[in-house]
């Protein structure tokens, strides 16, 4: 019996009404989890900043890089700026948190994040389609901000990630995609107020040194040039030069080497569990492959964790310069190169990163906007593959977060290890997706001999 053509229309009809209900529903169902989540949470590490702020603007610079006293019963802030772990330049950008009341500054700060995390959006989709495409773009973007909810937990906790990390590392590949190199650099530097945020890009500087170094008589595809690249670093040093600048102008030397000393005693503090009586390192925000690996290890002695830990870092970092490498000397197309391995410098900070939290994990949202409105392949069937792999990594770690409460967290610490784990696996598994296949790169036309920003 043959079905009538208006009853398969109806039935398309009503599949595709039932699809858009569920993607809604999901969507929004994400949202408002994401937003209370924004909305509920109290001021999380907001005290510290605040208090660091106030001091600065009160003059009172020494508790800042000591162990401050325990502030009052009374105190909105936290009780002790002895967790206080970025540095003297990032500190000296807290001032102005601290010439407001403290709820007044909170909010103002949450605002800024959220402005920053919109404008971020803003800047890639406008860096890639014209003004008269940017709607969808732009909803994709917004909607995968808003449901990530390691993104909302960074506004939520008042973690600055969105603002010195995000927002400079999306305004570099908006340059980079404009062949602006200068500029890329300088947005680059900003994030040496997050220092661990720093290897992979490094990492992929020495990739294209190391490419640009090959001699095999073929003309080459030059991914980024030794004039571009120089271009990249002498911004990255203006804006660092910059930053430092500010942080000794306030802490002077002594500020950063009390600050060197702060973090050697962070090391001990994260991999031992010693240092600071009365805190408990919060279980449920590791997503450090090596610090998940080390919490295991409490029965061990804390130089052989740590020793073991630097040659694992070591090593992940060996070959993630591997992987970049093969990107960079490939004879794919500009674009493809540089969305690879931003993507590959994203996705590989859980691994190469001593000290890398679940909000810290924010990042990877840059990285699937790259894998859903960039070009990081030109092989469909892969990038069908990534997007697909990033769809169900995107929902894993949102229900990671709702289902696993503090408590648990806390109590069964091997479940942060299945979960960093998993988004080892997940990132590893992409990487190895964006490897090109080729072995030899080809004698390429002297017009494709530019860098990525080139009319790409």
């Amino acid at each position: 019996m043959q079905v009538p053509p208006s009853l398969k229309l109806l039935c398309r009809a009503w599949i595709n009404c039932i699809r858009v209900v569920l993607a809604v529903s999901l969507i929004a169902s994400m949202a408002y989890i994401s937003v209370s989540n924004v909305v509920g949470q109290g001021k999380g590490d907001f005290g510290i900043f605040w208090q660091v702020g106030h001091k600065i603007v009160t003059g009172d610079l020494a508790p800042i890089y000591a162990e401050a006293p325990q502030a009052d019963e009374n105190s909105q802030a936290h009780p002790s700026l002895v967790f206080f772990w970025y540095p003297p330049h990032f500190a000296a950008t807290c001032m102005p948190l601290g010439l407001m009341p403290f709820k007044t500054s909170m909010a103002v700060f949450k605002a800024a994040q959220t402005t920053a995390l919109l404008f971020a959006s803003l800047l890639f989709v406008s860096s890639l389609y014209t003004v008269s495409q940017m709607a969808r773009p732009l909803l994709v973007t917004t909607l995968t901000a808003v449901t990530f909810i390691p993104m909302s937990l960074t506004i939520s906790l008042c973690q600055p990630g969105i603002i010195i990390g995000f927002l400079p590392i999306t305004a570099a590949y908006a340059a980079l995609l404009r062949g602006r190199f200068l500029l890329a650099g300088m947005s680059l530097g900003v994030i040496v107020n997050k220092p661990q945020f720093l290897l992979p890009f490094a990492l992929v500087g020495l990739a294209c040194l190391l490419t640009k170094g090959r001699t095999d008589g073929r003309k080459e595809n030059t991914f980024i040039g030794f004039n571009e690249l120089l271009k990249v670093a002498t911004g990255f040093a203006i804006t660092a030069a910059a930053f430092a600048i500010l942080g000794l102008s306030l802490f002077g030397l002594d500020g950063y080497l009390l600050w060197m000393q702060r973090l050697k005693s962070s090391v001990e503090f994260v991999y031992a569990h010693v240092g600071f009586t009365g805190y408990k390192e919060p279980y449920e925000l590791i997503s450090s492959l090596a610090m998940a690996i080390a919490f295991q290890c409490q029965q061990i002695p804390t130089a052989i964790v740590k020793s073991a830990s630097s040659i694992f870092l070591l090593v992940a970092a060996l070959g993630e310069l591997y992987l970049l490498y093969r990107i960079a000397s490939s004879s794919n197309s500009i674009r493809n190169k540089l969305d690879a391995t931003m993507i590959t410098a994203l996705l590989s900070l859980p691994v190469v990163s001593p000290y890398f939290r679940i909000y810290d994990l924010s990042l990877v949202v840059l990285a699937a906007w790259i894998i859903f409105l960039g070009s990081p392949t030109g092989e469909k069937k892969t990038l069908t593959r990534i997007k697909v792999l990033t769809l169900i990594f995107l929902l894993f770690v949102d229900i990671r977060c709702l289902i696993i409460p503090l408590e648990l967290a806390h109590k069964l610490t091997w479940i942060n290890l299945v979960f960093v784990i998993a988004v080892t696996i997940y990132s590893l598994s992409v990487l190895l997706l964006l490897q090109p296949r080729e072995k030899k790169v080809p004698d390429l036309l002297p017009g494709d001999q530019r860098g990525c920003g080139a009319g790409e």
